[in-house]
């Protein structure tokens, strides 16, 4: 069960907004800049809110981003084997510790990080991570 979570969460598309277009998300300007944390507060644990709902909690984590002074962008974390994709934040400037305690904080059962190398998927409790190289 645990197995078939954590190659879910690894195969996930991560894009970000770059100017009018989504990019890949090694690819964005961000990642020069240092790890990107990419947190989302959509569907938190077995909850399935409302697209208004999701979108609503969204921007209160922008809010929680902006008052830790890091500046969120848009991303968007995508299943490569359906039309699944939900909406989140792309930041720099934040360390690891507060990205999963953010991720927690909107009930995520983890978090990525993105950096020119790799794609990880991290639990918001740090009881696992796992990557993959970005090709």
């Amino acid at each position: 069960m645990i197995r078939d979570i954590l190659f879910s969460y690894l195969k996930t598309d991560v894009t970000v907004l770059e100017g009018d277009d989504f990019v890949v998300s090694v690819l964005s300007t961000l990642v020069a800049r240092g790890p990107v944390y990419v947190i989302t507060a959509w569907n938190p644990g077995d909850e399935r809110p409302s697209l208004e709902t999701n979108r609503a909690r969204n921007e209160v984590l922008r809010d929680d981003l902006h008052a830790l002074g890091a500046t969120p962008v848009s991303a968007l974390g995508s299943d490569p084997d359906s039309d699944h994709a939900e909406e989140s934040w792309a930041c720099t400037g934040i360390t690891e510790d507060v990205a999963l305690e953010l991720g927690a904080k909107y009930g995520q059962v983890a978090i990525f990080e993105i950096t020119s190398t790799d794609q990880t998927v991290i639990r918001c409790d740090n009881s696992w991570r796992i990557s993959r190289r970005n090709s």
